[in-house]
């Protein structure tokens, strides 16, 4: 469960809060929900345009929302990663 709002995440019984870099990621991939997204669209969307080979940062931000959103972030269902691509968010896109 995502609320926006909130800047939480659930996860079962647990709620965890979100960074504003986490949330606007998470915001953007559920926008594009069971979609394929580009490493440097997803960059340049969330840290802006100066930042589209900047994958490190995607990398450890992908990293700690799976450890907050998946029930086993060593093999997630939600933020997949799409080899040599991006990553996808794998559920029901955000209603706007």
């Amino acid at each position: 469960m995502i609320d926006f709002a909130a800047r939480t995440v659930g996860n079962g019984a647990t709620t965890t809060h979100l960074t504003p870099k986490e949330l606007d990621l998470l915001r953007y991939l559920t926008q594009h929900a069971n979609e394929a997204v580009p490493h440097r669209e997803l960059l340049q969307a969330v840290w802006g345009p100066d930042y589209g080979d900047q994958v490190d940062y995607l990398r450890v931000f992908i990293k700690n929302l799976r450890k907050k959103i998946e029930l086993n972030p060593e093999r997630p269902e939600y933020i997949t990663t799409e080899p040599w691509i991006g990553y996808r968010f794998n559920g029901l896109p955000e209603s706007l």
